[in-house]
């Protein structure tokens, strides 16, 4: 029944008030974020939101709508006037926010316009419910016609975040079309929303174009998780909003396929942020986990965090204060997988670093303060400290201390840091050659922290965050750094608990350092930097391989060329009873704790690490101690560095087989995580560790942890140049399918293997007894055995010379008995030695031929080559030489038995009279295969 004028109007007005309440509350976050992450170098918009009719604004706006602007392709919402520009960025001590008068009126304008809306809307919602009824149910009735209907369901499961994670799309069966992605996605007013069938590695599948705004009708809430499988998606960004606090995460195929977080802020009503400051980056985690060749990413929300993680990697985080409200997808970007699940838990971020010392009253540490005329620093209220200067001649600078124990890495909060402020490390003798410096960046006018030598710059051109991955900071800002091998690297943070790394860091930096300090530029009209914290925390696996009591102790020879010099160095100053091993331990330390130079640290290094595996530590000690030798190790543009350095953690799975582990599951995920800087791409996929544990499960019967290995290697593509992982998988399904049951220790439904599932065998395999007919070793078989019988020798060594490596595979009847199926080698072998002149044809017109194509073959490094050589041209005495390669590669390779077998035929064709050598060899063989062949050979 309708309701009366009276009843409507009621509760409508007191929304229009809470409305009105809550816009006020939206303007006084967006101060709080300039304060805390806020931009105050961008201008912001003073414009009023253009009119719109009372009836429009009733049926199509809603709270995140963009009010319309001129911008319409998907930019920023910021000011390019220059004025503007400079008056947010040249801000005087008074107003140290860089807020004034005309804001303040403009935010009190924009809400006393949207209080005026929201009162047309109850009067044109009043007018509209006296003629209909109140209730209607059709929003209830279309949440259930949409592609994500289970997954909201009051009944829906919520699973394990995990159970999920390695679960791939089946592309095969489907992927998202033009009309799907109309479900799942609506347009943005004022913002151009184009969907467009396209074709991608997997398949034609449809994609929003570029420019486009796309919001997101799925509900992304605490217990549901969006994952979706991307393509043609380069600079896409995906910005998520709890009221008007923001995440925007970007994606740079060009800058190494980095995800990156910046924390952003928006105005009410629109849907680009305003503000924007990096806050987390992926440290390569999308590159080695393969997502450049396709596969699921999964996007939450928990605990005041929106999480981008690719099976059990996170690749980025960001901090949100609650859960989204509003998610948008801008740019292009295709969708060959897309879905929404009900799930619970994913693991929090942890400091794992243990703190050495913090201060939060930094005004009250050692301060060695350096001031021009014009400079001076400020005592403020929370015990925090600031450097401020107005028009200095020259540069000003305050350092304090680090006290370092063991390796350590520093980190300050600073705020109101204005352009023109850095951040430096600075050695005993007083050199800080290079300053973490605050900039503006022309491009975007936001503030960005860049490497700059010690000069006076307070501009520095960084490329724009719909480019590239750009350092921008808010007003306040955490800086973390770290030093060692000669190396300085850095992050920021908004919050001290999210980090992001936007460049690989720097080197050739000088060691001995003592102290960390601020500073500020000669020049600049009011700059400011305030400290609120400095904390210093350890790496602690590194730094407790000294002794504590000696590490106090310990010699710090920095400015030695190598470990030679370096070992003469400390060794005399080596306290009387103390160990050799032990005295070098804390040296080694100690010098890498205040740095040295490249060569030296890396061999320091080094040597601690091999020390730590000959002393056969814990495999998580030592994965705890690679974990943080990849934070100092300079590996960037060094890809034979690179190379050895994850060689350690190879070596380490291979170690860990002894202990019943597991050794390519031990060290993935410390692998995919490890936080190296590096431009060099490594593929982590090591053969031997996998085909080791492959093969470790299927002797266990453990047919369940088998088939989820074989998936983990697909889901990161390990599997395209491993075809073993289709055999063990195969053999798991054909015993889960023959018992009817997995081991006791595991449970078929948790591992998503239904018990019945067909075995996929390949068209390709079969049983070893079954051999498949080569059409081609058959007609040459054929067209061999007619030359012979004709007599015609000459032409029949011709074409048996002629034959190409590759074309003598398989089998085929023998032209003498049909039901003998004989190999194209054992039938030319048959023939040489059955044959007296054609074997004498070939030795006396084609051995000149025999030695150019052996040597060739050699020099290529082809086996296959040299392997048809042999039997061609196995009348010469050249053959000799290919038998003694092929033995020399078999028996570095391991393969004792195959080493053996070559040997014994180089013996038998030794035309030349080198007996001795082919015994030498045999014997090396035997022995080490465990046993004692003939009398040790005493001549050359």
């Amino acid at each position: 029944m309708p309701r009366s004028r009276n009843e409507v109007l009621g509760p409508l007005l007191a929304l229009a008030a809470t409305v009105a309440l809550l816009l006020g509350f939206g303007w006084f976050a967006a101060d709080e974020f300039k304060r805390t992450w806020g931009e105050s170098t961008v201008a912001e918009r003073e414009a009023s939101p253009a009119e719109r009719s009372t009836d429009e604004r009733s049926t199509e706006e809603r709270s995140t709508e963009e009010r319309p602007t001129e911008e319409h392709s998907g930019e920023s919402t910021e000011s390019s006037d220059p004025t503007a520009t400079q008056a947010s960025d040249e801000k005087p001590p008074a107003m140290p926010n860089g807020e004034g008068s005309v804001a303040e009126t403009t935010q009190g304008d924009l809400a006393q316009q949207a209080v005026e809306a929201a009162a047309a809307q109850v009067a044109a919602a009043a007018a509209s419910s006296e003629t209909n009824d109140v209730g209607d149910d059709s929003t209830a009735a279309q949440q259930t016609d949409v592609p994500w209907s289970s997954a909201i369901a009051a009944d829906a499961p919520s699973v394990d975040w995990r159970d999920l994670a390695m679960r791939r799309f089946d592309v095969k069966r489907s992927m998202p079309q033009v009309e799907t992605l109309k479900d799942w996605f609506e347009p943005v007013v004022g913002h151009a929303f184009e969907i467009h069938p396209t074709e991608t590695r997997l398949g034609r599948c449809g994609q929003i174009q570029v420019n486009s705004i796309g919001r997101l009708r799925a509900p992304l809430n605490d217990d549901t998780t969006l994952r979706m499988e991307l393509d043609h998606h380069n600079r896409v960004r995906i910005h998520v909003y709890c009221g008007t606090v923001g995440v925007t995460l970007a994606y740079y195929e060009h800058h190494q396929y980095c995800w990156a977080a910046y924390a952003t802020m928006r105005k009410p009503k629109d849907v680009l942020p305003s503000h924007a400051a990096l806050t987390s980056t992926d440290g390569a985690r999308a590159r080695r986990s393969e997502v450049r060749y396709g596969g699921p990413l999964e996007l939450r929300y928990r605990d005041g965090e929106v999480i981008l993680s690719r099976g059990e990697i996170a690749l980025v985080r960001a901090p949100l204060p609650g859960p989204p409200n509003d998610v948008y997808f801008q740019g292009q970007v295709a969708f060959p997988g897309l879905e929404l699940v009900r799930t619970h838990g994913f693991p929090a971020v942890e400091d794992s670093l243990p703190l050495v010392w913090e201060s939060d009253r930094p005004v009250e540490l050692e301060w060695d303060k350096q001031l021009a005329a014009g400079a001076w620093t400020e005592t403020l209220p929370d015990g925090g400290m600031a450097l401020v200067a107005s028009q200095p001649k020259e540069k000003s600078h305050v350092t304090t201390p680090l006290r370092p124990d063991g390796i350590c890495l520093a980190t300050m909060e600073l705020r109101d840091v204005s352009p023109g402020t850095g951040v430096f490390f600075q050695s005993t003798n007083g050199r800080r050659n290079e300053i973490l410096r605050f900039v503006r960046n022309p491009h975007s006018g936001r503030t960005c922290l860049v490497l700059r030598g010690n000069d006076d710059a307070h501009e520095h051109p960084c490329r724009r965050l719909e480019e590239d991955v750009e350092p921008c900071v808010g007003q306040t800002v955490w800086l973390r750094m770290l030093f060692g091998c000669a190396t300085w690297r850095w992050w920021i943070s908004v919050d001290g608990r999210h980090w992001a790394e936007s460049d690989l860091g720097w080197w050739n930096m000088p060691g001995d350092i003592a102290s960390i300090g601020v500073q500020h530029v000669a020049n600049r009209e009011n700059t400011r930097i305030e400290v609120h914290t400095v904390q210093v925390r350890r790496l602690d696996a590194l730094s407790s391989l000294a002794a504590a009591e000696l590490l106090t102790r310990a010699r710090a020879a920095y400015d030695l060329p190598n470990l030679p010099a370096w070992l003469d160095a400390i060794e005399p100053h080596k306290p009387a009873g103390v160990n050799n091993m032990e005295w070098r331990r804390a040296c080694a330390v100690k010098t890498l704790s205040v740095g040295a130079t490249r060569d030296l640290s890396h061999a320091l290094l080094s040597w601690l690490l091999d020390d730590a595996a000959e002393r056969d530590l814990p495999i998580e000690r030592q994965l705890q101690l690679l974990n943080e030798a990849a934070l100092i190790y300079d590996v960037r543009d060094d890809l034979n560095l690179l190379t050895q350095f994850f060689g350690r953690y190879h070596s380490l799975g291979a170690a860990s087989l002894s202990e019943g582990r597991r050794p390519f599951s031990t060290i993935l995920e410390p692998m995919l995580t490890a936080p190296v800087a590096s431009q060099q791409a490594m593929r982590l996929a090591e053969q031997s560790l996998m085909r080791g544990e492959l093969l470790q499960l299927l002797d266990g019967r453990r047919w369940g942890e088998a088939l989820a290995f074989a998936d983990r290697l697909r889901f990161l593509h390990f599997d395209e140049q491993f075809p073993l992982v289709d055999w063990a998988e195969a053999t798991a399904r054909r015993e889960i399918s023959t018992a009817g049951h997995l081991t006791a220790e595991e449970d078929a439904a948790s591992l998503d293997v239904p018990v019945t599932t067909v075995t996929r065998l390949k068209e390709d395999w079969q049983h070893p007894y079954v051999e498949t007919l080569n059409k081609s070793t058959y007609n040459m078989l054929h067209e061999l055995q007619a030359l012979l019988d004709s007599g015609a020798n000459e032409d029949a060594a011709k074409l048996l010379t002629a034959i190409e490596p590759g074309s003598w595979d398989g089998v085929a009847p023998a032209p003498s008995d049909s039901r003998l199926l004989v190999s194209l080698p054992t039938a030319l072998r048959t023939a040489l030695r059955e044959n007296s002149e054609l074997r004498e044809i070939v030795r006396a017109e084609y051995a000149t031929l025999a030695r150019l194509r052996i040597r060739q073959a050699i020099q290529r490094g082809d086996p296959e080559a040299v392997r048809l050589a042999a039997v061609q041209f196995e009348p010469t005495d050249v053959v000799a030489e290919a038998y003694r390669w092929l033995g020399d590669r078999a028996l570095d390779s391991g393969w004792f038995g195959q080493a053996q077998a070559w040997y014994e035929l180089e013996r038998d064709a030794d035309l030349a009279g080198n007996a001795s050598g082919v015994q030498a060899r045999l014997r090396l063989v035997a022995a080490l295969q465990g046993r004692t062949l003939g009398e040790a050979v005493t001549t050359p």
